[in-house]
């Protein structure tokens, strides 16, 4: 390097360094025109400033199309950072503009043909490869064909991802693009660039799983090199391929086992998801706890999604989280969608073992929360793991009667009495009179308070007229009390009451010899009652009582009131666990456009198709697509024989030297000026 050169290069570092102390003291943003004049100035300097407070306004959430035109006219500048940021806006606003865009075409070939910069022909393959004009999308082809044949991985790698833009723009280069993907996919210099290639088949050519056979067992080994965004993309799409075409002992699905256990601990949470859903899918319940797939799930960022995904794993296979269950508790900042799906899952995982644990923590919940959500998602929990422990069913009743009794909250007495029903419900048959007797009478005692909530009284009601037959003395009585404030109360409230006077009646015409005399006198009076209640549905309710409870005819009517209710549902469906993980699907619960189910295990494939992993060793790599260019390797010998402590005029001597031979290969080239380029664009990169 010169003398002059450094001294330029000096200079400008001043000046923009001078222009930034400038913009602290005033931090007015530029206009528009403003912008448009630094843009249509002659200098390098002005349109690199004027590009960078064009970035800022976008990053603010300005439109800035107006300036398409001022901006990708830049495009040939000397200045690699200018035309960095050009290839960027390209990128951004050609959608809006394609016409205008393609203006830029020729200087953008001319960088992927001559520059010898890895960066500046990536960057201007994903630029040319970002202009929607169907017309073009030869020129793009012959772009990403001439690309895959670089010997830099930075320009394969955006060879890549050029191909899935150009197949969404025209469907019809499917084949030639499968033909330079399917070179890049079995590219085993560089895993980067075969982890890129592989998530572009995986999202532009989800059905062609045959061109996994030959490169399977090296993606495999390589899994751990691929792009964070390459792993979440390629990790379904193998466990797709593996679930086709082999079976589950098979020694290649192990090798996919041992490939991804690395990325269990990866910093990125959508890849530990997708990671635990290869061994999900794949592994027995025995090798997803050996792979310690459990302990890798329960530390990753709580989110809602991450939530989503870990619920369909715990309800599959609680016994693997079980150990874990101090991760579920709830925090204080948990919101209240956060604080469901922890619950659902604690709900899951409980057994005799740890229900104290869970009980103790529940009440602790019930008291300290306030939200409704919350406090019912507490509720079902607890009548969720009492019905898994049948041992400690008396203890739940017994606090949640408590809670019904003295809690003054209406969300919490209300959401106990369903909790209570529904623990009352799914008892055996040996506790159920036992348990209910108890719980009936403490209920019956507790519609003397005239502060239950209408809800929580209507609760109450249909539970004491549900099991009439096993209390039919307490249930006449609560029903010759609630006969005589029947017109206070609200509607759901006098319909439980009409409900329950035609339960009674069923049952005393089914038995008359167990029941009260006066049991068909208050069916009668209450019937009087709902035929002049001025809720519609009330009085629908009153006609159909009289017209299915006929003395002579009563058969139909006792087997419809009297049959078995089924318990509110606490639990969620089995429906909404068969979406596979990480998918969208999932997340909303139905079925999504473009979502692809789990194939059963199908052994369609021929191990003999898959290669072996070769190691191949890397060879010396070029700069430029030119054959003329080529990078000399130097051995590390000679590396440690330069690497020595050297004075400044030494120094600058040989860089003299080094600028001079420079200088000579270039005029031998033709291209009298890449020396410039080249100071600029590694000095920026």
């Amino acid at each position: 390097m010169s003398m002059a050169a450094m001294f330029d290069t000096a200079r400008e570092f001043t000046l923009s360094a001078a222009d930034s102390a400038s913009r602290l003291v005033d931090m007015r943003p530029l206009q528009i025109s403003e912008i448009r004049a630094m843009l249509n100035s002659g200098t390098e300097r002005e349109v690199r400033v004027g590009l960078q407070s064009l970035f800022s306004l976008i990053a603010n959430g300005t439109d800035t199309r107006e300036l398409f035109a001022e901006v990708v006219k830049n495009v040939t500048s000397s200045d690699f950072t200018v035309r960095r940021m050009v290839y960027a806006y390209l990128e951004k606003y050609s959608d809006y503009e394609p016409e205008l865009a393609l203006m830029t075409i020729n200087g953008i070939q001319k960088t992927l043909a001559s520059n010898q910069s890895p960066v500046a022909r990536a960057m201007a393959l994903r630029a040319i490869a970002s202009i929607k004009v169907i017309s073009i999308s030869s020129i793009v082809g012959m772009a990403i064909s001439e690309a895959a044949n670089d010997l830099s991985p930075i320009v394969r790698i955006a060879c890549c991802q050029a191909i899935a833009r150009c197949y969404s723009l025209d469907s019809s280069m499917g084949p030639e693009l499968l033909g330079v993907l399917e070179g890049l996919l079995n590219d085993s210099n560089d895993p980067a660039v075969s982890g890129w290639a592989l998530a572009v088949l995986a999202t532009s050519f989800p059905n062609r799983l045959d061109y996994l056979h030959k490169p399977w067992r090296r993606l495999c080994s390589s899994l751990v090199s691929f792009d964070e965004w390459c792993q979440t993309v390629s990790l379904p799409f193998m466990v797709k391929y593996a679930r086709h075409f082999m079976s589950e002992q098979d020694p290649d699905v192990k090798r996919l086992l041992e490939g991804a256990k690395p990325l269990l601990h990866s910093m990125n949470s959508a890849v530990v998801v997708e990671t635990a859903a290869v061994y999900f899918y794949l592994a027995s319940t025995e090798d997803f706890d050996q792979y310690n797939v459990a302990p890798a799930l329960v530390c990753l960022k709580q989110t809602e999604l991450t939530l989503q995904n870990l619920e369909v794993l715990v309800t599959a296979r609680p016994h693997s989280f079980e150990r874990y269950l101090s991760y579920f508790y709830l925090s204080p900042l948990d919101n209240s969608d956060t604080r469901v799906l922890k619950l659902r899952m604690i709900s899951n995982i409980t057994n005799s073992s740890n229900f104290s644990a869970i009980f103790q923590e529940l009440q602790y919940y019930s008291h300290l929360l306030e939200d409704g959500r919350s406090l019912t998602a507490v509720m079902q929990c607890l009548a969720s793991c009492a019905t898994k422990t049948p041992a400690k069913v008396s203890s739940v009743i017994k606090w949640l009667l408590t809670a019904i009794a003295s809690d003054k909250r209406p969300v919490l007495v209300s959401q106990a009495l369903m909790a209570l029903r529904f623990v009352l419900q799914q008892e055996s048959q040996d506790q159920e009179t036992r348990h209910r007797a108890s719980a009936l009478h403490q209920l019956g005692k507790a519609l003397d308070n005239s502060d239950l909530p209408p809800d929580a009284l209507a609760t109450t009601l249909w539970l004491v007229g549900e099991y009439c037959r096993e209390q039919p003395a307490l249930a006449t009585e609560v029903l010759r009390k609630q006969l005589k404030q029947l017109a206070q109360q609200p509607a759901e409230v006098r319909l439980q009451i009409i409900q329950l006077g035609a339960k009674l009646y069923s049952q005393y015409l089914s038995e008359p010899s167990r029941f009260d005399a006066r049991v068909p006198k208050f069916f009668e009076h209450a019937i009087y009652l709902g035929r002049y209640d001025s809720n519609y549905d009330i009085k629908d309710k009153v006609r159909m009582f009289q017209v299915l409870l006929n003395d002579n005819e009563h058969e139909l009517a006792t087997l419809m009131i009297q049959a078995r209710k089924p318990p509110p549902m606490f639990v969620r469906p089995e429906e909404e666990f068969k979406f596979t993980l990480d998918s969208g699907s999932l997340s909303v619960g139905h079925n999504l456009t473009g979502y692809m189910s789990l194939e059963p295990w199908g052994n369609n494939g021929d191990p003999a198709d898959r290669e072996d992993d070769v190691v191949v060793e890397p060879t010396a790599q070029t700069t430029s697509i030119s054959k003329n260019t080529v990078h000399r390797e130097v051995p590390m010998s000679k590396l440690k024989e330069k690497v020595k402590a050297v004075s400044l005029a030494e120094f600058l001597e040989s860089s003299s030297a080094e600028e001079s031979d420079d200088e000579e290969s270039s005029e031998a080239d033709d291209s009298s000026d890449a020396a410039d380029d080249d100071f600029d664009e590694d000095s920026d990169v």
